[in-house]
């Protein structure tokens, strides 16, 4: 099940990391990093939303 208060947490974090990335001169690897944490915060959020519903 998907829940929809985690549905911005990959693009945000793109964005979080775009504008890191920007800041330090690498916009694409700001971008790849900001995917990745996102990616990864989004299976942990949706993870321990199934745990805390069972």
């Amino acid at each position: 099940m998907v829940d929809m208060k985690n549905n911005m947490v990959i693009p945000g974090c793109m964005f979080l990391g775009i504008g890191v990335g920007f800041a330090f001169g690498n916009t694409a690897a700001g971008l790849f990093i900001g995917l990745g944490v996102g990616f990864v915060l989004h299976t942990l959020l949706a993870y321990l939303s199934n745990k805390k519903r069972t």
